[in-house]
């Protein structure tokens, strides 16, 4: 019987000592604590991130679950600031149409009425012997083929210096375009009248006469490439006008020393004989108008 007492006397001493810190523990003993190191990011940081995933669109209630990046946010939000109606789109009555398709209507009668014209620019440009011919059968750049390709060039180059300064917004007024459609006429046409002059005073009429012929013949070529880029530059996107625009300009500058390069040749005689006259002529009337034309648009940009 003493044996009986004592071990229910143990068992009750157990229980006490089992029941004692359990009753004492508030919170729950199944709950999993972690040390300082593992502890996660607040619930707070977490939601954040999560809404940096969701983007924000008409419908309050549409979630997408595209995660994105922080630094793709702005971006996206940029892209939801442009408005519908920027897409680009040319309207009937665009001024700078209207002149490439009369430009294009020309270069049709022109074909209609020579079709051998491109062919004979390219091969008087090429061969001296047949520059001479053609200007002698062309009486000098005078004929009606000629001067609706120099028609074409002077209508397709204030076209491009035109569009090239509205669509870089170089800051141009329409006052200074009407001086520089001015300067542009100015100096294509007082160039021949003032070489038509200078060739009567220093007596070199017959090189002056094929080398006015030479410049009209570049010219016509001149035409057919900055009627080109004009299309390019009016149905092509933004992106594409400053590099259409150094295109020109290199172009133009080819063409160009090309052309002087030509004029050394065919006045070589003249200028072994008289080399101050044709120093005076080609700093007074080659150099000094581009010279010009750099500060002028230095000024400008």
């Amino acid at each position: 019987m003493l044996s009986y007492m004592k071990g229910y006397l143990l068992v009750f001493s157990l229980f006490v000592m089992v029941c004692q810190p359990l009753h004492s523990q508030e919170n729950n003993p199944f709950s999993v604590y972690h040390n300082a190191e593992t502890i996660t990011a607040p619930a707070e940081t977490e939601v954040e991130e999560v809404t940096d995933t969701k983007l924000k669109v008409d419908n309050p209630f549409t979630v997408s679950h595209i995660p994105i990046r922080k630094n793709q946010y702005k971006k996206i939000e940029s892209l939801r600031t442009i408005p519908r109606q920027q897409k680009e789109s040319i309207s009937l009555s665009y001024l700078p149409l209207w002149i490439t398709t009369f430009c294009f209507c020309l270069l049709a009668y022109l074909l209609f009425i020579k079709k051998q014209h491109v062919n004979n620019l390219v091969r008087s440009l090429l061969n001296d012997n047949y520059l001479r011919m053609m200007s002698y059968e062309e009486n000098g750049g005078k004929s009606l083929p000629y001067m609706i390709g120099y028609l074409i060039f002077i209508i397709n180059i204030i076209l491009f210096v035109v569009l090239v300064t509205a669509k870089l917004e170089v800051g141009v007024d329409s006052n200074w375009l009407k001086y520089i459609v001015a300067s542009i006429l100015l100096f294509i046409l007082g160039k021949h009248l003032v070489l038509s002059i200078v060739s009567w005073i220093f007596e070199f009429e017959k090189e002056a006469d094929l080398y006015q012929f030479t410049i009209v013949s570049f010219r016509n070529v001149m035409a057919l490439v900055f009627l080109l880029i004009n299309v390019l530059i009016i149905f092509g996107g933004e992106s594409w006008v400053r590099p259409l625009a150094m295109s020109g300009i290199i172009i133009f500058l080819i063409f160009l020393f090309s052309r002087y390069y030509k004029g050394l040749k065919i006045s070589r005689t003249y200028v072994s004989n008289n080399f101050f006259h044709f120093f005076l002529y080609f700093c007074a009337f080659e150099i000094t108008p581009w010279l010009f034309v750099y500060k002028m648009t230095e000024s400008l940009v």
